[in-house]
């Protein structure tokens, strides 16, 4: 009977036993930043007792920057061309760029409109947020988020939720504030969102 298979199995277990033991160990090391011990005095004995500490994270900060330019067939739409995702406090730091023709702005009846395709559950739906603005100036487009309903609010994030999916806390993203510049044939947008 040949013992070389045998031989290369049990190595090849052992082998896989020692990574997976290395793995949870520097797991747990990972999560000692969780952890701190704490010394206290009880009847003159020093005694060290080992607590959990939610580690308590602060709110991120991000800004989504849209560009839209005017469409060629249809007077008064604007086809969007990126959608880019930025860090507020590593702005150099581009985190994702999504760049697609499909998605429009729409200045109508004092809301900006906006109309994207989105995935759900394996297919694609259509996701409309009619938003209030207020004009600033000749170009400027100030949304107003105070008049903005919750139906609204939801549909805005959900308009958003390909380019933020993967980010800690997504699910939690509050949209701030949200502006709009016009210049010449071209749109843009910026919003500022809040992570949890």
């Amino acid at each position: 009977m040949n013992k070389t298979p045998l031989i290369i199995i049990f190595l090849l277990s052992a082998g896989l036993c020692g990574v997976s033991f290395a793995k949870v160990s520097f797991d747990s090391w990972l999560d000692m930043s969780h952890e701190r011990a704490i010394a206290t005095v009880k009847e003159n004995k020093t005694t060290i007792i080992d607590q959990r500490v939610e580690k308590k994270s602060d709110p991120k900060n991000y800004r989504i920057a849209s560009a839209y330019k005017r469409s060629k067939s249809i007077w008064g739409v604007y086809d969007k061309i990126k959608d880019e995702l930025v860090e507020t406090n590593k702005p150099k730091k581009q985190l994702k760029t999504l760049r697609t023709n499909l998605g429009e702005l729409i200045l109508k009846d004092g809301q900006v409109v906006l109309i994207s395709p989105i995935p759900y559950e394996g297919s694609t739906q259509i996701e409309v947020a009619n938003l209030p603005y207020k004009k600033k100036g000749k170009n400027q487009y100030i949304i107003q988020m105070d008049k903005t309903t919750d139906i609204q609010k939801a549909a805005l994030a959900r308009l958003y939720s390909p380019l933020i999916d993967g980010l800690d806390g997504h699910e939690k993203a509050e949209i701030n504030t949200m502006s709009c510049l016009k210049k010449k044939s071209r749109f843009s947008c910026e919003l500022d969102v809040k992570i949890q």
